[in-house]
């Protein structure tokens, strides 16, 4: 549980660095990014880590596709969750969703890593 906790804090506090920004070019409701970003990560780093805690050690291969599945679902919730008017942020809900999860994927790796 301590391993997960720490890895979903560093998680959660590397993508709002990269994602906050990112999602403001469309979104200027500070209260709502922040949000869409601690939602997303609610709902994808508990699967995300538990699967990959279990399959990691047989198979590398599950890593690359857990992170994809990650950006998606993050993406589609920034889209979601940051609709405005009807219009759906999409290109900067998928750049932040993708450099946020290669951010903390790698910010993770090297924490670990030490």
């Amino acid at each position: 549980m301590t391993t997960w906790l720490v890895t979903f804090v560093l998680t959660l506090l590397i993508e709002v660095v990269v994602a906050y920004p990112l999602l403001g070019l469309e979104v200027r409701s500070r209260r709502a990014r922040l949000l869409a970003i601690v939602v997303a990560n609610v709902l994808t780093h508990p699967v995300v880590f538990t699967v990959a805690s279990v399959l990691v050690p047989r198979s590398l291969w599950c890593v690359p596709v857990l992170e994809v599945g990650a950006t998606v679902v993050e993406a589609l919730v920034y889209m979601r969750l940051l609709s405005i008017d009807g219009s759906r942020p999409r290109l900067p809900a998928i750049f932040a969703s993708c450099f946020a999860n290669a951010a903390s994927f790698v910010g993770c790796y090297v924490f670990w890593s030490t």
